[in-house]
């Protein structure tokens, strides 16, 4: 415990040098590979992953917990061991056949994630076995999901625990999910970042060439889309660096429907299909606020250093998770950063940096539209306080979640709201029943 707090699985000073290592790395490469984002994605993605791997060893030593039972010596069980490497190999031949067959991921759409599994397979298949080979049989609990999918692969449906293998499939289906889904939005932003912010406002007819403040401006624009290649970065780096020699894998996951279907809901295809396509289409085809603004220059200094700051939030967050960001799943408690002020303040920032973007109580349609992408707002702040208490429900089977919601009732910034507005308050017996209000 730390002033109080439950100790942090990550260490935001770790994950800070990780971020830092990729935008040094991403400077660097530009001059080797100035038109070629996959390359620049791959490069600066294994400069961060390094930094952040040697720092879990070195500095967290996150391999010497008590939960992840590392043995100081122990005799390999090869039966085990080639059961676990056909396990894990079938496994991402199942993954990357998915990859081909599911007619979602034959779009352009994913034509560079395409790319990107060209680098990304080899060191799946290196890393993975390797990781069986050297450091499982000295993990204090083999016993786990991929050893019992690699007893129903050989045969032997007596020894496999299907509750295993269930959880095991959860989450690999997750990861196999959420990983291209976060290197599309990881080379989206990488690609608008290089492109630059001029070419982004013109392609928005906005011109700022004549204003005097259009550096700051554009300044303002180009950290935020730096912003982004962040919070894409350490979102995709969480699906990847699952290891429990690291004390990063998933301790559990989501059995809810609710919980599966707000957050499936907030990402590429559900998203663009279901909210962006229909019920959220009027809000998020809102002009944005350069160009509501464009006029009004101080304002748009104003307002494009609050989105910007949002975004800054939203990015930091998601760096404080480390190797450890995931949804739908625990792997381990975040104290650190934001997470001392609320304990959800990635959907906080996500909320605040759509309404700054977005500047719904603004339409070209009059009191009527404004009135009327205020309630889809609100609408999209109802998903989010959905997911947040998911979230919370599930996570409340893990003690020291618990011990941290119960210690934010009274730290958190929004603990004088819950005063008012008591459904707010955490509270473990209420998360159990899996209640949302």
């Amino acid at each position: 415990m730390k002033d109080g707090y439950p100790v942090s699985a990550s260490s935001f000073a770790v994950n800070l040098a990780g971020g830092t290592v990729f935008l040094a790395a991403l400077f660097l490469l530009r001059s080797f590979w100035e038109s070629d984002s996959v390359l620049l994605s791959v490069g600066g993605l294994v400069a961060a992953m390094a930094t952040l791997l040697i720092g879990e060893v070195f500095y967290q030593k996150a391999h010497r917990r008590e939960r992840v039972g590392m043995l100081p010596g122990a005799i390999r069980n090869w039966p085990v061991i080639f059961t676990k490497i056909l396990s894990y190999n079938t496994t991402l031949a199942l993954v990357i056949l998915g990859y081909y067959l599911i007619p979602e991921y034959q779009k352009i759409y994913y034509q560079e994630f395409h790319a990107f599994l060209f680098f990304l397979l080899p060191a799946a298949f290196a890393i993975g076995n390797l990781y069986i080979l050297l450091f499982d049989h000295r993990l204090g609990s083999p016993d786990d999901g991929i050893l019992h999918f690699g007893h129903i692969i050989t045969g032997q449906w007596k020894a496999a625990d299907r509750t295993k293998v269930s959880e095991y499939f959860k989450s690999v289906g997750l990861r196999a999910y959420f990983v291209p889904a976060m290197y599309i939005y990881l080379i989206a932003s990488l690609e608008t970042f290089i492109a630059g912010p001029a070419v982004y406002m013109k392609d928005n007819a906005v011109y700022m060439a004549d204003l005097p403040a259009a550096g700051i401006i554009m300044t303002l624009l180009l950290a935020y889309f730096f912003l982004m290649i962040i919070d894409g970065l350490f979102a995709l780096i969480g699906y990847l660096a699952t290891f429990k020699i690291l004390d990063s894998d998933v301790r559990s996951t989501d059995s809810t429907i609710t919980g599966w279907v707000s957050c499936l809901l907030c990402y590429t295809p559900f998203f663009e299909i279901l909210l962006l396509g229909s019920v959220l289409k009027d809000l998020y085809y809102n002009p944005q606020w350069f160009v509501w603004f464009q006029n009004y220059e101080w304002l748009m200094l104003v307002w494009g250093s609050l989105a910007t700051i949002a975004m800054c939030t939203e990015a930091f967050t998601t760096m404080t998770f480390g190797i450890r960001f995931s949804n739908l799943t625990y792997r381990g408690l975040m104290s650190t950063g934001l997470f001392r002020y609320t304990k959800h303040p990635q959907y906080v920032s996500k909320l605040a940096n759509r309404f700054l973007v977005f500047v719904p109580f603004l339409s070209l349609n009059g009191a009527g539209g404004v009135a009327w992408s205020l309630f889809l707002f609100g609408l999209l702040c109802l998903i989010y306080y959905i997911r947040a208490r998911t979230e919370e429900n599930h996570l409340s089977i893990h003690d020291d979640y618990v011990r941290y919601a119960e210690l934010m009732n009274e730290r958190s910034v929004f603990s004088p709201l819950a005063r008012f507005l008591p459904f707010l308050r955490y509270s473990r017996e209420k998360a159990l029943r899996r209640r949302l209000f």
